[in-house]
């Protein structure tokens, strides 16, 4: 059997179901759930970041102490945003889980 676009999706919610089900005991009611879309854009920030060569910064690692605002320092601008949604992944479904304990 060929694995196609499809089945990936399918095999990917499946399995973001079943993690918020068994660690934060939520019930992911869709396939636009939240929790998993945070899921799926930590997944998509850890895939650009381990890209080998991705970033400039990798070769000159003083780039990494130029301002935000300069142009060519997209990086950090991505980095700040890609930090947010790594922290949500950890804070909001946590967040959830306790305040279903708390009840």
């Amino acid at each position: 059997m060929v694995l196609n676009a499809v089945h990936a999706d399918r095999i990917r919610s499946a399995l973001g179901t079943t993690v918020m089900d068994v660690v934060y005991g939520i019930q992911v009611v869709d396939e636009n759930d939240k929790y998993v879309s945070i899921a799926e854009r930590s997944a998509a920030a850890f895939s650009e970041v381990v890209a080998p060569g991705r970033f400039l910064v990798e070769l000159f690692p003083a780039l990494a102490y130029v301002p935000t605002w300069l142009p060519g320092a997209q990086f950090k601008r991505d980095a700040a945003k890609w930090a947010l949604d790594v922290a949500a992944l950890r804070e909001v479904p946590w967040g959830a889980a306790v305040d279903a304990m708390v009840r």
